[in-house]
């Protein structure tokens, strides 16, 4: 697995990030959990989150998936919200 590191800044707070993008989830801390990479570390505004334990909950075999809508490629979801 891939670890990556970044350094940013978010008004005016520097933000480190160690993520990976090897595990295709979208999970982090606070606001941050909407990028598009699985956070496992990250500095923000003199605080530290870090993952410490990773478990799956799910039963993949609970989960109801859809019966109507309409397939779409990645690369139509992708165009799709560009737009």
């Amino acid at each position: 697995m891939k670890i990556s590191i970044i350094d940013d800044k978010i008004v005016n707070n520097v933000v480190t990030a160690w993520f990976t993008p090897d595990i295709p989830i979208h999970v982090g801390p606070s606001i941050f959990s909407g990028l598009p990479v699985f956070i496992i570390l990250l500095n923000y505004n003199h605080e530290t989150y870090l993952m410490k334990n990773m478990e799956q909950d799910i039963n993949v075999g609970s989960i109801a998936f859809p019966t109507e809508g309409t397939k779409i490629t990645e690369e139509g979801y992708l165009k799709y919200i560009q737009e």
